[in-house]
């Protein structure tokens, strides 16, 4: 007889047997399942900014990859604002083929972007730097 477990964090098992009417209780000795940390991939997200004058809007764009520079395809990029140092999540898109990811943007006032990766269970979370659009 096998159990197949697949804790998240370090576990201990036993075995026991209730017993019953004809046969005594039993228990096995434990066995401790140990589980180390995932080292995570390192990433890297890039940020630039391209104004569209004639549409008065401003793309803002970035790569992601992997800290060693192979793309990350399929990955969910957030575009945050930054207000008061601190970054709140405005929309995601995933990225193309090679990494790449592009938000179209009009604030009405000055605003501070970074992008956002949050990570996977295989890939470590990253941000980008910062970009300013100005409006005068």
């Amino acid at each position: 007889m096998a159990f197949v477990v697949s804790p998240e964090s370090t576990t201990t098992y036993r075995l026991v047997f209730l017993g019953g009417p004809n046969y005594k209780y039993s228990a096995s000795a434990s066995g401790t399942v140990v589980v180390k940390p995932f080292p995570k991939i390192k990433t890297v997200l890039s940020i630039s900014q391209t104004p569209n004058a004639a549409k008065h809007t401003d793309t803002i764009s970035g790569q992601l990859t992997t800290a060693k520079g192979t793309d990350l395809a399929g990955q969910f990029v957030w575009l945050a604002k930054v207000v008061d140092n601190k970054a709140h999540l405005q929309r995601a898109f995933k990225t193309g083929k090679f990494g790449k990811v592009a938000f179209v943007v009009n604030p009405s006032a000055t605003t501070t972007y970074e992008l956002v990766f949050l990570g996977t269970k295989v890939l470590a979370g990253t941000t980008s730097g910062t970009v300013t659009d100005t409006v005068s």
